[in-house]
């Protein structure tokens, strides 16, 4: 049986996991939001907008990474690291292989 202090320390635990990812997902929200708009409305020049929305994106990955799925300095385990080696090659894989893909289809559709 758990005593009342136990007891408050884990609903404690509770409400602070749900602050938690009540702002992390404002913050991944915003920072889509505002990559979104930033690519609609050409505000900036291209170089500038592609540096805002790369950094954007590693906002929030980093957010994610805190708020959401709760990687912090106390709560550092040997599975975390692997848990992010796998996402990070996934994001590659992703990544360049849609950059492949455009790439063959510019080439492929644009030989006239």
């Amino acid at each position: 049986m758990k005593s009342s202090f136990e007891k408050k320390i884990i609903i404690n635990s509770i409400k602070m996991r749900k602050k938690d990812c009540f702002l992390g997902f404002f913050l991944s929200v915003l920072s889509t939001i505002i990559s979104f708009l930033l690519t609609i409305k050409n505000y900036l020049s291209k170089e500038e907008t592609i540096f805002l929305i790369v950094f954007f994106c590693l906002f929030q990955v980093i957010v994610q990474l805190r708020f959401l799925f709760g990687f912090n300095a106390d709560n550092y385990k040997s599975w975390n690291i692997i848990f992010l080696l796998f996402s990070f090659f996934v994001i590659l894989i992703i990544f360049f292989g849609s950059v492949w893909i455009m790439y063959n289809l510019n080439n492929n559709l644009m030989k006239h």
